[in-house]
């Protein structure tokens, strides 16, 4: 409302004006994926089956959607139906979580096998996993054996072994046993073993790479003969090895030399007979007695008999070598003499063998008198 002062054109204005604000929001995310593949480096070619590993995790902001993993498994590694192609299908994942799969394979034959696993969702989303390398072996055993080639009745003589392990990777559940040779006892045996039946045995536990583990026994053997061990090595997956140590055991000759005279003290012009009794005392035959007796200057030579015959050579008698002498078995021999003269005399015997090789002498004192 108003009113005009004056003539002409009177004019008002009027201005409008108008804003609209409207916002829309929208989540902006943006997930991520990291697989691992886990495979042993060595293993058996005994094993039944070889573990595969594989964890795949969601390590963005947001779901991953419709998460897949996949490997080609290498020439000559499959699935229990054959199959080399594994594919995993894991489904939507939330940021944060991780979810784990195991697949067991086969391998054909030993060596080298590898391959490289990887996980995709949509959106174009991938991740590798770094590659596994697993060696497949045949654990390489094999044992050592030390022992003597002789030995004597009644002594102690060992059995040495040594488990030698010479692969690449260690060997478990190894074990050894050695037969006790037939006739002979056991007096000891190294740690951890123990008698089963006719056997030593001995649990070796694991053997590292290219080690080895030493073991052993004692016995004993009564008599004398071919005294025979087989020790056998085994362990998981490997081949069982044998071997076989032979020791000699031998009898010791053991010959005793006696000379006794019949009469003493003898007077001048008469006779007396020395007695020379050979026995042999130890575990083994003696061969090739000799014996020969030296007269003092005064006594005289009258007869000679015996287990052999004899050859007198003026104050020496020889008799011929006996042949065997077994083990127990006792010989004699007669020398007999006059007294030709007053004397503390010494009559002396000289004894040889196979096994004596030096002589042994043996000497029987006589009073001669008038």
């Amino acid at each position: 409302t108003g009113s005009a002062e004056e003539v002409g054109t009177a004019s008002d204005c009027i201005s409008v004006s108008y804003n609209n604000f409207l916002c829309a929001t929208v989540d902006v995310i943006e997930p991520s994926l990291a697989l691992t593949k886990t495979a042993p480096e060595i293993a058996y070619d005994c094993d039944d089956e070889v573990r595969i590993r594989y964890t795949v995790r969601n390590t963005g902001t947001g779901t991953a959607e419709d998460v897949t993993i996949r490997d080609t498994l290498p020439e000559g590694m499959s699935m229990s139906q054959g199959n080399r192609e594994v594919n995993i299908p894991v489904g939507d994942l939330p940021a944060g979580e991780s979810k784990a799969y195991e697949v067991r394979v086969r391998t054909a034959e030993t060596g080298e096998y590898s391959s490289r696993a990887m996980a995709t969702a949509d959106g174009g989303l991938e991740a590798r996993a770094d590659a596994t390398n697993t060696v497949i072996i045949t654990p390489e055993i094999d044992i050592a054996t030390d022992c003597s080639e002789t030995q004597f009745i009644g002594q102690d003589y060992d059995y040495n072994f040594t488990f030698e392990n010479n692969g690449e990777a260690p060997v478990r559940e190894a074990t050894a046993s050695a037969t006790i040779p037939r006739g002979a006892s056991v007096v000891d045996i190294s740690q951890g073993g123990r008698i089963s039946g006719n056997s030593v045995v001995w649990n070796l536990g694991t053997i590292d790479a290219e080690s080895s583990e030493d073991f052993s026994m004692t016995v004993n053997a009564s008599e004398k003969g071919t005294y025979r061990t087989t020790v056998t090595a085994d362990a998981f997956c490997a081949r069982t090895v044998n071997r076989t140590c032979t020791t000699e055991v031998e009898g010791i000759p053991a010959i005793l030399l006696e000379v006794v005279d019949t009469n003493d003290p003898v007077r001048i012009g008469q006779e007396t007979t020395y007695v020379i009794t050979v026995t042999n005392q130890g575990s083994a035959e003696d061969r090739d007695i000799r014996i020969m007796a030296n007269l003092p200057p005064e006594q005289s030579f009258v007869s000679a008999s015996g287990a052999t015959t004899a050859r007198n050579q003026g104050q020496v008698v020889v008799f011929r070598p006996y042949e065997t002498l077994d083990v127990g078995e006792e010989i004699q021999w007669r020398v007999t003499v006059r007294a030709n003269a007053e004397s503390d005399s010494r009559f002396h015997v000289e004894m040889t063998s196979g096994q004596l090789t030096t002589p042994v002498y043996e000497t029987e004192a006589t009073n001669l008198y008038e």
